[in-house]
């Protein structure tokens, strides 16, 4: 086949001047171009496939959208600066010849070094080669636009994401929706967030965010309604802790961004808290619900990744049903990673309006505004932030510097200074699960102001100390200070006093014998009162006790004692199940217990159990809450959420939230994409998924299903290869994906695939010897490979013809059975007609033996009779029994000096011998049901 490539290339450099219409006639068909799906070799090593129209001269682009884009996106990630992307895509449209410069035999041994780019097409391999000049490559020092991700989105989709609670309690029912959408578009996104609580008493409804956000190369533009906080870029170092976080602002936002290249963020950072029992995880930002989900007893942690960007403060609750068990309030700094080089700056410049939820439109007029902020990375560890601020209602001037020190540790102040008197500083220390916020504002009138709307109606001292340590695998602990001290406390129109408040948390939780452990809390709290010229301290000690009563640890029972310092004293024990239901998807869990509280005015003793469902399917997760107590308190929780994906006109639904996703989409196309083996119910793989995020391998899935869908990280280069090798499926559709993520984008790769059978089986000739070059043709060949000598591992599609040959001999498998993995030992032998002559090679392979074929013959009385008197006649036989026919040959030498007898014998056993076809019909093998 080699020598016909070189011969028709040779041919077609002959005819290179005429019309192309004047190639012989019996070569026309090499000329002709038929669709076909090719692998293109990228200059980094990676494997693109897409379906190209070729001939044995030229490859020519299908013209459609889908083909053009995933052939950008692979020269994207092949590092071909976009003017060359264009110009290849063009050639690509109008068909690429092959280079005439490859002077190697293979074409796979070419090396080439072109004045621009040259494309070599292997017809036998079906792999089209790219070669380039270095000059047409991106360097890392270019400052232009090509550095950057295309803006365009060629993946743009729907994706929702919905939560709901309800509370129902001997006090009422309380209840809560909160639902976020991004619909992405081929050029920028829209996205709201919004939140709706109700109850017996009121319900209130807001809107978080609610515009159109625009990725370019370089910048990022927004427009809408957001919290004044909303993260941006590197000058969100002059956001604020403090403050009022809820107010919103409706404005028109243009800045510097680099969300088109790759970034990361923040995930090892943790906080620790205490649930005394089972219950309910509620984490909020001012009234914006952000978590709420069951929690289980002990020692846990929220991981800073299940919290927005941005900078605010939290406060974490415990609880049972509508009892507070557990609260604690953290500042969070969990900003975008900073990507701002030594030398480099950030902008953002907005105008619009703020609104202030916390007064009526009557009690404020509105502020409208215009803001400039500037950041600028003076040395490597340095970044430097301005920002001015113009509005109806007064200007506002801040600065901020953000140093990264030794040993971890990253230390920010910031100042702001309006030109109505008022101050805010703020100061903050982070170190690995370490951080301290301390700011002070400063408000010497009563006039709402533009201060007002960013920090409140009256002046205030705060600081906030949070750590959270590891001492070993299994003993940790955390410490949470809140101080806040309120200066000048004004309402709107009265003067009000001073007010102090200290609240401080301690925790350690210890492993000690037989997986049990010992939890230590301490809490210390003060409170003065100026007006009331009175002070309040008070200070809580509990120490806890869980042994596991089973191997497993799901059954455990707990003990609890406290006391604070009104010596109020509180003995809890109680036992748990944490598994007491358990399937895939599905866990419950059960607590009783008993609580006796010795107080001054009295003492009490208190039965209660309580029970928790945790729900966690693919399509959606939620969870169930239900407790009652021998007081008569009861009532019950339930939560869900969901998130939503539209792709290929239809709805997916997910339990992983995330602002971009992947989904594998697997079209059977012979109907049977299930396991073989009816006695079980477990799922068959149809490939393995490789997801690379920025080049490096991020995930490993197995797909089982027709659709499978994950969460991708938004701004980022993702590869994602399906390889179906190793399973019971051959894959003639999409197998790899390559693109960049944005938010709302969804990546798909559509398999069509095959369902194949795999078998082993050894061949041998008619003289016993191995066959050691064993090929498959036909429709049916997926892969064939030597296991050992003259053993072979066939993959062979289901249902469709295939035909095993080793040079001028069919081998034959009789009886194929998809039941059936083992076949044995085989043989193949010579394709010839009833009668013929042919050569073989004798056992030692020394010399070839001229053997005629005598005949195929059925297992009956007549041939064997006959073949039994030619022994008898001494002239030698080679017979091969082969499924149900019997296959006879003799020596050519033999028949040359036949006697009458034999003579006779040997013709009437050709006369009774099976005819070709029926023979060629045995030949093809067919993998069927």
């Amino acid at each position: 086949m080699r020598f016909l490539v070189g011969f028709i290339t040779f041919l077609w450099a002959f005819y290179a001047q005429a019309s192309f219409e004047q190639y012989p006639e019996e070569f026309s068909s090499f000329f002709e171009m038929t669709e076909k799906k090719v692998n293109i070799r990228g200059i980094d090593g990676s494997v693109f496939d897409i379906v190209l129209g070729v001939n044995y001269h030229k490859v020519q682009l299908i013209n459609d959208d889908k083909s053009i884009n995933n052939l950008r996106a692979f020269f994207t990630k092949n590092n071909i600066k976009e003017n060359v992307i264009e110009e290849i895509l063009h050639e690509f449209v109008q068909g690429i010849e092959n280079t005439k410069n490859c002077k190697e035999f293979f074409i796979k041994d070419c090396v080439l070094l072109p004045e621009k780019y040259e494309f070599i097409y292997d017809y036998d391999g079906s792999a089209l080669y790219f070669f380039v000049n270095p000059n047409i490559l991106l360097t890392k020092n270019e400052k232009s636009s090509s550095e950057y991700n295309s803006e365009k989105d060629n993946n743009a989709s729907f994706i929702n994401h919905f939560s709901a609670s309800i509370d129902k309690y001997d006090g009422g029912v309380k209840g809560a929706i909160r639902d976020e959408t991004l619909i992405g578009m081929p050029y920028g996104y829209v996205q709201s967030d919004f939140q709706y609580l109700y109850s017996n008493e009121n319900d209130n409804f807001d809107l978080y965010k609610f515009g159109y956000h625009l990725d370019m190369p370089g910048y990022h533009f927004r427009a809408g309604t957001y919290l004044i906080n909303e993260s941006f870029n590197a000058t969100d170092i002059l956001f604020f802790n403090g403050g009022m976080l809820s107010n919103k602002e409706e404005s028109i936002a243009f800045g510097s961004s680099k969300n088109l290249l790759e970034g990361a963020r923040n995930q090892n950072r943790t906080i620790h808290f205490f649930a005394p029992i089972s219950g309910r995880l509620i984490v909020k930002r001012e009234n914006q619900i952000l978590i709420n989900r069951n929690t289980e007893g002990g020692q846990q942690k929220l991981s800073y990744q299940d919290l927005p960007f941005g900078k605010y403060k939290i406060s974490l609750e415990v609880r049972a049903g509508d009892k507070l068990l557990y609260e604690s309030q953290h500042e969070i700094v969990n900003r975008r990673q900073d990507t701002l080089a030594k030398g480099e700056s950030d902008f953002y410049v907005s105008a619009g309006r703020l609104t202030n939820t916390h007064y009526s439109a009557s009690e404020q007029d509105s502020s409208y505004f215009m803001k400039g902020l500037i950041s600028y990375r003076l040395v490597d560890p340095v970044l430097l932030a301005f920002g001015v601020t113009l509005s109806n209602s007064g200007d506002m001037g801040q600065g901020a510097v953000n140093v990264n020190l030794p040993f971890n540790m990253d230390f920010s102040a910031s100042v702001n200074l309006f030109t109505t008197g008022e101050t805010y500083v703020e100061n903050t220390l982070s170190y690995n699960q370490f951080s301290f916020v301390y700011e002070k504002f400063n408000k010497p009138t009563t006039v709402l102001n533009l201060a007002t709307n960013y920090f409140g109606s009256y002046g205030y001292e705060r600081a906030y100390l949070n750590v959270n340590h590891s001492f070993t695998t299994n003993t940790y602990g955390s410490m949470n200070l809140m101080y806040q001290k309120h200066l000048n406390d004004y309402s709107i129109n009265e003067q009000r006093n001073s007010y102090q408040e200290l609240n401080l948390l301690g925790s350690l939780s210890i492993a000690t014998f037989a997986n049990s452990r010992v939890d230590l809390n301490l809490g210390y709290s003060y409170n003065f009162d100026e007006a009331k010229q009175s002070d309040r301290s008070d200070v809580t000690f509990s120490i806890g006790f869980t042994l596991p009563l089973s191997f497993s640890g799901s059954v455990q029972a707990s003990s609890l004692a406290s006391v604070n310092k009104r010596k109020d004293v509180l003995f809890r024990n109680g036992l748990s199940h944490n598994d007491l239901f358990k399937t895939d998807y599905m866990r419950s869990s059960a607590t009783i217990g008993s609580t006796y509280l010795r107080r001054t005015t009295g003492n009490s003793l208190l039965a209660d159990a309580s029970w928790s469902t945790y729900i966690n399917r693919p399509e959606f997760s939620g969870g169930v809450y239900g407790s009652y107590d021998t007081k008569g308190y009861k009532g019950v929780s339930a939560n869900i959420a969901s998130s939503q994906v539209w792709s290929d006109n239809k709805m997916k639904f997910t339990s992983i939230k995330a602002n971009s996703y992947g989904i594998v989409n697997v079209k059977s196309l012979n109907g049977n994409v299930e396991s073989d083996n009816t006695e079980t119910t477990s799922k068959v793989s149809k490939g393995f998924l490789t997801i690379k995020e920025n080049k490096k391998t991020k995930n490993n899935l197995f797909i089982y299903d027709e659709n499978t869908l994950f969460p991708l990280n938004v701004y980022k280069a993702y590869e994602l290869d399906l390889n179906t090798s190793m399973s019971d499926f051959k894959n003639t559709g999409q197998r790899v994906k390559y693109d960049f993520t944005h938010p709302g984008s969804v990546l798909s790769i559509d398999a069509k695939v095959d369902k194949t059978s795999m078998i082993i089986a050894g061949f041998k000739d008619v003289f016993e010897q191995p066959i050691t070059a064993l090929k498959c043709i036909g429709s049916g060949c997926i892969r064939i490979s030597l296991i050992t000598d003259s053993v072979y591992n066939l993959v062979i599609k289901e249902g469709a013809p295939f035909l095993l040959k080793t040079e001028n001999m069919n081998c034959i498998v009789p009886d194929v059975n998809l039941k059936k993995k083992n076949y044995g030992m085989n043989y193949c032998i010579p394709n010839v007609d009833v009668g013929s002559f042919f050569n073989i090679k004798t056992k030692n392979k020394k010399q070839n033996v001229t053997m005629q074929f005598i005949g195929q013959y059925s297992n009956d009385v007549i041939a064997q009779s006959f073949i039994r008197e030619l022994e008898k006649e001494l002239l030698q036989i080679y017979s091969k029994q082969i499924g149900e026919y019997l296959y006879v040959y003799v020596n050519h030498k033999a028949i040359q000096k036949l006697t009458s007898k034999q003579e006779m014998l040997l013709n009437n056993l050709i006369e009774i011998a099976k005819h070709k076809e029926t023979s060629d019909a045995k030949l093809f093998s067919l993998i069927m049901e």
